[in-house]
């Protein structure tokens, strides 16, 4: 059926996103990498401070120390900044799939309930042992028999993809969860980094 051909599409659809955000996910983890990296240099820093202080005419090396710490914590903003932009393109594209996922769910508990309603008609309301004993011929009671498995066969597959389809909703759902709360907790960091730099320029 097209709805069998457009989940096979949609699986090859998932595969396609789900390479994009190992794509996604490398540079993430570059960011990351370059945050900590600007972290450290913040502490190295911040130690250099702290021995200069105790000297005396060290007001121009304690000025470009913290003039260094400003600049890097710029870059780790920067850097949070570019990681939340990428996470709302994830975001955003989970929730294209959902959107389309639901879609297809929709499409395939119809397409199954004029499935069955079909079935129904066809037998004028009879149970499945008088449908196949009121056959005139043995060979219209072969005939009959081969309708129901093939009916039964097709309801079952109509209802694995239904299931299938469930199964990837969830997991999409979930994935957008997660990514929220990654997002919750990017936006604490760079409230805390905003903070210091104010601090800094002060």
């Amino acid at each position: 059926s097209m709805l069998g051909n457009k989940a096979i599409w949609l699986i090859l659809f998932l595969s396609f996103l789900s390479f994009g955000a190992l794509a996604q996910q490398k540079t993430k983890s570059q960011l990351q990498k370059e945050r900590q990296e600007n972290l450290n240099k913040i502490q190295e820093a911040s130690q250099t401070l702290e021995k200069t202080k105790s000297k005396k005419k060290s007001s121009v090396g304690q000025l470009n120390a913290i003039k260094y710490q400003i600049q890097v914590r710029q870059k780790v903003i920067r850097g949070i900044e570019d990681e939340m932009e990428l996470l709302n393109k994830e975001i955003s594209d989970n929730l294209d799939v959902i959107n389309s996922l639901e879609s297809d769910l929709t499409n395939l508990k119809e397409e199954y309930g004029a499935m069955v309603y079909s079935a129904y008609k066809a037998r004028s309301g009879q149970s499945k042992l008088t449908f196949l004993f009121s056959a005139k011929s043995f060979n219209q009671l072969l005939r009959r028999l081969e309708y129901l498995e093939q009916y039964a066969e097709a309801r079952r597959k109509q209802v694995n993809q239904i299931m299938a389809v469930q199964q990837v909703l969830i997991a999409e759902n979930e994935a957008v969860e997660l990514k929220k709360l990654e997002k919750t907790d990017l936006l604490g960091e760079q409230e805390a980094e905003n903070a210091n730099l104010v601090s800094m320029r002060k």
